[in-house]
C-alpha cells in the first residue's frame, strides 16, 4: 500500500515512523514538488535525492493536496534557497550551515557536500527518517531537537561563521516562540546570517483554508507584515535583505505563461508581500 497523507508502507510502518499523518503530510509535498520537477526535466531545481526518496517510501502521489501553483512556489523557494546558501558558501572563510526543520531536504547534498560543515536539525522521528537517506559523517550531522523547546543550541559548535537556514518552518511556530529563536542565537553567534521564509499577517491568518494546510490540522500561523520588525528584536539584529517571490531571477526560468503571472502579481502588494524571504544578520 502506497503513502497517502502520510502512511508509510514499503520501507516501514507508521507505527515504526510514529510520526503522525499531518506531520508527515507536511515533510511530503515540498519533497514531491521537487521531485515531480525534477523527473519533468524542468530548470526551477534539480534534486535526485527528492526523487529517490519519494519513490523508495512508495508515497501516493496523487493523494497529496498539491496544486501546480504551491508546487512551482516550493520549488522556486527551494532554488531562491540554494542561491543563497551558494552566496553565502562562497563569501565565508569558514563557512558552517545549520538548517532549521529541515524535514527530507537534501540541500546539503546538492549545495553543501565538500564545501562546508552542515548541521540538519528536526524533530526526532523526522531524523530517524533521514538516516535511512542520509548518513552522518565528518561533514554532515543531524540533531534531533524540536525548535521551541530543546536546548539544541548549546550543542552547536563554537567554530565557524554560521549560516541558520529556515525554509517553511517559521510560520509554524508561535510569535513569540519566532522572537526568542532570533534572540536566543544573536545571543549565542552574533553576527551570524539568517534566512527564512515569512507570510505577510494576513497571509498567516487565512492559509490554514488552502488545500496544501487543511490536513495539518493547524489553524493559527505566524506572519510579519514589516520585516524591519526584526530589528527591534535582540541586540541589533540587522534586516539585510528582503526578496519577493514575484520579482527574483529564478522567474527567467519560468515559462511565459507563469512569467505573465508573476510579473502582474508584482504589481500588487497584497499579491507581493504574501510571503516573502528575510535574509538577517545577527
Amino acid at each position: 500500500m502506497p503513502v497517502r497523507y502520510g502512511i508509510i508502507s514499503r520501507m516501514s510502518s507508521k507505527k515504526n515512523m510514529n510520526i503522525p499523518d499531518p506531520a508527515m503530510q507536511t515533510l511530503l509535498i515540498p519533497l514531491t514538488a521537487r521531485a515531480q520537477e525534477t523527473r519533468r526535466g524542468g530548470s526551477i531545481i534539480h534534486d535526485e535525492y527528492a526523487v529517490k526518496i519519494l519513490d523508495e517510501l512508495g508515497a501516493d502521489e496523487t493523494s497529496l493536496p498539491l496544486r501546480r501553483k504551491t508546487s512551482l512556489l516550493m520549488c522556486l523557494r527551494a532554488a531562491v534557497m540554494d542561491r543563497l546558501t551558494d552566496d553565502f558558501l562562497r563569501e565565508a572563510g569558514t563557512p558552517m550551515v545549520v538548517q532549521l526543520g529541515c524535514g527530507l531536504d537534501s540541500r546539503f547534498e546538492r549545495m553543501g557536500k565538500g564545501r562546508t560543515r552542515w548541521i540538519d536539525i528536526d524533530h526526532g522521528e523526522v531524523i530517524d527518517l533521514r538516516r535511512r537517506f542520509f548518513p552522518d559523517s565528518e561533514a554532515y550531522e543531524m540533531i534531533s531537537a524540536s525548535l521551541a523547546e530543546d536546548p539544541w543550541i548549546d550543542e552547536l559548535p563554537e567554530e565557524g561563521e554560521k549560516l541558520f537556514l529556515a525554509e517553511g518552518v517559521l510560520m509554524y511556530l508561535q510569535p513569540q516562540e519566532v522572537r526568542d529563536l532570533f534572540e536566543a542565537l544573536q545571543k549565542r553567534f552574533p553576527g551570524s546570517r539568517f534566512i527564512c521564509d515569512v507570510f505577510d499577517s494576513l497571509t498567516a491568518k487565512h492559509i490554514h483554508h488552502h488545500v496544501s494546510m487543511k490536513a495539518s490540522g493547524i489553524k493559527q500561523f505566524w506572519g510579519i507584515d514589516s520585516s524591519r520588525d526584526i530589528c527591534s528584536w535582540g541586540n541589533g539584529i540587522e534586516l539585510k535583505d528582503e526578496l519577493v517571490f514575484t520579482d527574483i531571477p529564478e522567474n527567467r526560468k519560468l515559462s511565459l505563461r507563469d512569467r505573465i503571472s508573476y510579473r502582474i502579481a508584482d504589481y500588487i502588494p497584497m499579491v507581493k508581500r504574501a510571503h516573502r524571504i528575510i535574509i538577517a544578520e545577527l
